[in-house]
């Protein structure tokens, strides 16, 4: 399989382990963390590209309404230019030190939906590539009562000025919760746009490679890479989707049989503990984010395995139940999934038992206090709850209740697109990595166009000029909406768009690009004439290609 490593698939195994850890730690704080493109530096600010719970949660904004927008949505006009001046600061030296290095201010100008601002400790630090480049500006907003709780840096302010102090990272002056917060979203501020670059080139090569084989054992193997990049996609897409809301995940109709089997399997390799596995027949689907309950039935298992120290027989159970009113608390009456993992290990304690749910609390010296409240926090967002009963020294069991659909069937998913069209015409790639350029190159020349490429926004502006009212006009643009220095995507389009109106672009990110394209069309008129969303193949950007390129305008 020419140009896919064995490397690269071990990239997509380590990525989709930490991005679980990632996800859940970011919505979990009560601190609020947003992630800023590089530029613009002046004016109302850079584009908000992530937000976790906790700005929503401050704010009263939901995480749709701040993708997206400048950074003046969230911070009072009267002294955002203070602090955009001295954002290429930030970045230079963060640059030159090449570390965790911040700067730390509070003022009361955190902008909230429905009252008055709030007084807050913003802490601004520049996230460096590996190369040490910038590449995002990471936000994170506490008030002021909430910050003293976990800061012992001195602050400075004054009077009717942004008094910014530099100071290093000292790890011991802060509590844990804090130090892993900030450096797992640190790693998660281009982790989903990253993750997607290196599967668009895996999958796109690998998708490349498999119309030039005949060979069916070759073939499968291809199916099977081609299959785990897509868990991999769904993961990404999962990190994006909580940095939303948590409740507005995708969710599909799932058997939760299928996914616990799988989860046992997968959680108990390697272990000397045995998981037995009971699911009643017609068990019931439910709408589910699988790889959501997938993560919660984990962390049960594993919960029991440390409980048993790896040894010993779980038990985990699947049945059908319906609930009458106040039957388990919190909960309607209905038709519910039960879900019980049981254990015959060390038990939890009586005066532990009440805190067990709590983040960050735990009783192993390993242990990081996430597990559990992730779970809570999991069922709870899908309308359920989780109960415990523990007996100290005897063992453990809990009780996941996840609403059910009440049937058996499951809607299937429209297949993939799996047809190659050809096509013909120039088409202008624009992206700053090296690697999607050359993948999206191969692909366009296998389907017949001719191809040129830019690398930044203003680059794809200047060739577009060039080439316009010529016989070899650009059919279509694939523009990266991510691009750092100089103009983003949005903006490089709309300046294509004022050289031509007629021109077609095709909006092409890591992100949710469908968040970034509807914040743009709020502005004004549609830019983009539609979505390609990263990691792509050749089947699906033949498709895209053939819809834009063949819509007749109004």
């Amino acid at each position: 399989m020419a140009g896919v490593k064995y490397s690269d698939m071990g990239v997509i195994s380590r990525l989709s382990t930490q991005n679980v850890h990632l996800r859940s730690a970011i919505d979990q704080v009560e601190e609020g963390v947003i992630i800023l493109e590089l530029y613009p530096q002046h004016g109302l600010g850079p584009c908000i590209v992530f937000a976790n719970r906790g700005i929503g949660e401050l704010s009263e904004f939901s995480t749709e309404e701040l993708l997206g927008c400048s950074l003046s949505k969230l911070f009072g006009p009267e002294k955002l230019q203070a602090l955009l001046e001295r954002l290429n600061a930030v970045a230079e030296v963060a640059e030159k030190e090449n570390d965790g290095v911040v700067f730390e201010f509070t003022n009361d100008l955190l902008r909230a939906k429905k009252r008055s601002p709030l007084l807050c400790r913003w802490r601004v630090s520049c996230v460096l590539d590996e190369s040490g480049r910038s590449v995002n500006f990471l936000l994170s907003v506490a008030r002021v009562a909430v910050a003293a709780e976990f800061y012992s840096t001195k602050i400075n302010t004054k009077d009717g000025d942004l008094d910014l102090e530099v100071s290093g990272i000292d790890e011991t002056q802060r509590e844990s919760f804090l130090g892993r917060v900030e450096a797992l979203a640190i790693s998660a501020s281009g982790f989903a746009h990253d993750f997607k670059n290196i599967l668009t080139t895996i999958v796109a090569n690998l998708s490349l490679v498999r119309e030039s084989v005949t060979d069916v054992s070759i073939l499968s193997g291809i199916d099977d890479a081609l299959e785990a990049s897509s868990k991999g996609e769904d993961l990404a897409n999962d990190l994006l989707s909580q940095a939303r809301d948590p409740s507005q995940s995708h969710r599909e109709e799932k058997d939760i049989g299928e996914l616990l089997t799988t989860a046992v399997r997968m959680s108990t390799a390697g272990s000397g503990a045995h998981c037995e596995v009971f699911i009643q027949e017609g068990a019931w689907s439910a709408n589910v984010n699988g790889s959501q309950i997938f993560q919660l039935i984990n962390n049960l298992i594993i919960n029991a395995r440390h409980a048993m120290d790896d040894s010993g027989t779980i038990f985990a159970n699947l049945n059908n139940i319906e609930l009458t009113e106040h039957c388990v608390e919190g909960l309607e009456r209905g038709k519910y999934l039960q879900l019980e993992v049981i254990d015959h290990g060390c038990g939890i304690s009586e005066k532990d038992l009440g805190k067990i749910f709590d983040r960050l609390y735990t009783t192993k010296t390993s242990g990081s206090g996430l597990g559990l409240s992730n779970c809570q926090a999991i069922i709870g967002d899908h309308g359920g709850a989780i109960t415990v009963d523990s007996i100290k020294d005897r063992g453990t069991s809990f009780k996941v209740y996840l609403p059910a659909t009440g049937t058996t069937e499951i809607v299937q998913k429209d297949q993939r697109e799996n047809t190659v069209y050809s096509g013909c015409g120039s088409v202008l790639v624009v992206d700053d990595d090296d690697a999607i350029i050359d993948i999206s190159s191969k692909l366009l020349i296998k389907l017949g166009y001719e191809v040129e490429v830019a690398n930044s926004g203003s680059e794809s502006v200047t060739k577009y000029r060039r080439r316009l009212n010529t016989e070899n006009s650009f059919a279509v643009v694939l523009m990266d909406m991510t691009m750092p220095g100089g103009i983003d995507g949005e903006e490089a389009a709309q300046q294509i768009l004022d050289i031509d109106s007629n021109a077609k672009i095709i909006s092409c990110s890591g992100y949710n690009s469908g968040d970034l394209v509807n914040a743009s069309e709020a502005k004004g008129d549609p830019v983009f004439s539609g979505i390609l969303s990263k990691p792509f193949d050749i089947q699906t950007i033949s498709a895209k290609l053939r819809e834009v390129i063949n819509t007749v305008d109004d």
